[in-house]
């Protein structure tokens, strides 16, 4: 009997003897080869297919794995088998990529800083941890090493390249020294924390016992300065740090690169000048003149020349009255009382920021400048020329000409440029991000200027209210 005539059950049981069962065992890597996957497919109705580990292993093989296989998850999968769904045996090593180092402060940064605020929101100016004080030896920072990467391998068995931290930004600055580890970055001197960055500088410090008067003489230091007591009439204390007046500053002179906390206030006087390149915190700012590049915390400023590149805030201590003199700001100025009921005359002058195209401006007059210059350098040269009777066709005649058509050129071109100069100072104008904030009354003998225009006044006083500039215009809104 042929093969054809076989009855029909030895038929099926020869179909099954013949079948492969690596058909039904699918192999798959994920697109990083880092994930293998297997997947038994269901055989057809009358056919039977049993899943080994052995089975499982060579067809793993064939596909090129030979990394990271999990044979407890084929075992798992060969006890219970799941059909037509991939299911997850096996796992590359990923590259490990170090944690970068990093440094931890233990000295607070400037811009972190936050004044003490007392139960009443009154602040707290005898609070002199706004300068942090630091002596030698005190522990300033700690420095955390990068770690070390390690390498890893996918399912082929192919090396994957790890990754070392990066190291931290040494914090070691003037005045500080680390440990041998360089792990631990302590303070050199007894001094005061300066930032650049996130370097720690510790300023080295000058310390007055008393005032400065006659037993010290004016004071020029080029680090912090810090003085007991108070700065006498006619004196003068000059630092190129940051200075603290424990007393009170008189009609004197005061200049400070960093910034300056008087505790006790200041009375000014004829030819008292107080310059500050950072800000500026005292109780109180009476008849003096005064300067400061950052913002000014103060409870009160009385008949003052105050001109101030940040912020005013006298809102939140005292009485917060500003009244009497001149007062220039370029941020807000933010007072409880501004002015009083006798209408005493109170300046309040905002600075405005240019938007002209300056750079454009001054280009111009450079190339106007060098175009006068050559002018008078080509007249000079035509003087020296003699010129009696000279033929038109003469060499002298024709340098002559030469020279004027030159000028001419060049005079044009200085009328063009000039011309250029007077279309950009025409565009020229002034933004006013500033403006004044009155938590409580503002009087009528205030007088509040954006550049030259002035507010007008609808009533003798204004209560709670914002002033500020907006598209051209003084703006009243209330709090």
């Amino acid at each position: 009997m042929s093969e054809n005539n076989l009855p029909r059950e030895q038929a099926e049981a020869q179909e099954v003897e013949q079948l492969n069962p690596m058909d039904f065992i699918e192999v798959e890597t994920s697109q990083d080869s880092m994930k293998l996957f297997v997947k038994f497919i269901k055989p057809p109705k009358g056919q039977e297919f049993t899943p080994t580990k052995e089975l499982v292993m060579e067809a793993i093989e064939a596909a090129g794995v030979v990394f990271g296989v999990k044979e407890d998850l084929i075992e798992k999968l060969i006890a219970r088998p799941i059909y037509n769904i991939k299911i997850q045996v096996g796992e590359g090593e990923p590259a490990k990529e170090g944690k970068d180092g990093f440094v931890d402060y233990y000295v607070v940064k400037d811009s972190e800083y936050k004044p003490e605020v007392n139960e009443d929101e009154d602040v707290d100016f005898k609070n002199l941890d706004y300068f942090q004080m630091v002596t030698k030896g005190q522990m300033l920072a700690y420095i955390h090493f990068p770690e070390t990467g390690a390498d890893g391998k996918d399912l082929f068995g192919r090396e994957l390249p790890g990754r070392d931290g990066k190291e931290a930004k040494s914090p070691a600055g003037k005045n500080t020294e680390l440990n041998e580890d360089g792990t631990m970055l302590y303070s050199a001197c007894d001094g005061i924390v300066n930032y650049v960055g996130d370097t720690v500088n510790i300023n080295d410090v000058i310390h007055i016992a008393g005032n400065v008067d006659n037993n010290t003489g004016n004071i020029n230091f080029s680090g912090d300065v810090i003085i007991e007591g108070d700065v006498s009439e006619g004196f003068a204390v000059t630092a190129g740090g940051s200075i603290i007046v424990k007393g009170v500053v008189e009609s004197c002179q005061i200049e400070a690169g960093g910034d300056v906390q008087i505790v006790k206030g200041v009375n000014g006087g004829d030819g008292s000048h107080i310059k500050v390149g950072g800000d500026l915190r005292s109780p109180y700012i009476e008849h003096a003149k005064v300067d400061v590049g950052g913002d000014i915390l103060a409870e009160s400023i009385i008949e003052s020349d105050v001109t101030c590149e940040g912020d005013i805030d006298i809102s939140n201590a005292g009485k917060g009255v500003l009244v009497g003199g001149t007062v220039n700001v370029k941020g807000n100025l933010v007072v409880k009382t501004l002015g009083n009921e006798n209408e005493r005359i109170t300046n309040i002058k905002i600075i405005g920021i240019e938007t002209g195209i300056q750079d454009e401006i001054t280009s111009l007059n450079v190339e106007k400048e060098t175009a006068l210059k050559n002018v008078e350098k080509l007249k000079s040269a035509r003087r020296k020329i003699f010129q009696p009777m000279l033929e038109e066709d003469s060499p002298v005649a024709q340098q002559i000409k030469q020279i004027d058509t030159q000028v001419n050129m060049l005079l044009d071109k200085i009328d063009e440029t000039s011309k250029k100069i007077q279309e950009l100072k025409d565009k020229w104008s002034y933004e006013y991000h500033g403006g004044i904030v009155c938590k409580g009354k503002m009087f009528y003998g205030t007088r509040i200027y954006f550049g030259e225009q002035r507010y007008q006044f609808n009533t003798e006083s204004l209560d709670h209210c914002r002033i500020y500039w907006e598209e051209g215009e003084i703006i009243n809104a209330n709090l």
